[in-house]
Formats: structure tokens, sequence, C-alpha cells
């Protein structure tokens, strides 16, 4: 087992492409498990009069965005799209929308990965 620990490269692949769709479920959801502050009523008119549809779904740009990037240590699911940081974490007078949120069986599954990986059990 302590070498499988020496490098969580593969085991980190297998997360990021388990978490890339939960991410984005959370944009279809609204904030999933954590329900996400609503709009302000002329925002939200004036967004879905315009592109008929919730904000963060008009292009599907930051949706589309969300990706991974596994290395040796760990796993980043985000984007680098330059709105992902306001809409994430909150800017000014926009609250934060994050999509991380996860559902505890998504966590669990992460974790069940680890255990799999690490004492080869596959």
């Amino acid at each position: 087992a302590g070498k499988r620990v020496g490098d969580l490269t593969p085991v980190h692949e297998e997360i990021g492409k388990h978490l890339v769709p939960h991410t984005r479920d959370n944009f279809r959801s609204s904030g999933g498990r954590e329900k996400w502050k609503a709009l302000a009523p002329a925002t939200l008119t004036a967004e879905r009069s315009r592109y008929g549809t919730a904000p963060l779904l008009k292009t599907r740009d930051l949706y589309n965005s969300v990706t991974y990037m596994a290395e040796r240590f760990f796993v980043d699911v985000g984007s680098n799209m330059k709105q992902a940081r306001a809409q994430f974490f909150g800017w000014k007078n926009i609250p934060s929308r994050s999509p991380f949120a996860y559902m505890a069986g998504v966590l669990e599954s992460v974790g069940n990965m680890y255990t799999a990986f690490i004492f080869g059990v596959r």
C-alpha cells in the first residue's frame, strides 16, 4: 500500500472525472443541497427576458468550463474563467453561488475511491 500512496494521480483522475458532472448538476439545480441565494427580482427579470433561462446557464460557458486537474498530491475541480471567482465566492453585490456543495453520497464515494486505491481493492 505504501507505494500506491506515493503517487495518487490515478485516483485523483478518477475523482476529478466523478466530481465534474456533480458540480455541473449543482448549476442546473441552483446550488444542490445548499440552494443559492435568489437573484434580485430586477436581475432575474432582465436575465430571463434576455436569455430565456437561468442566468448561469444562459451561455453555458461557465458551466462547460468546469473541469479538473489531477496531480500527484491533489485534485482540483473548478474553472479558469474570470467570472468564476465572483460567482463561486461572491464579489461586491454578487452573493456566493458555489457549485461545490456536494451531496453526502458524493463525498462518501470519493472516500471510497481513496480507500479502494490505497488498499488495492478494485
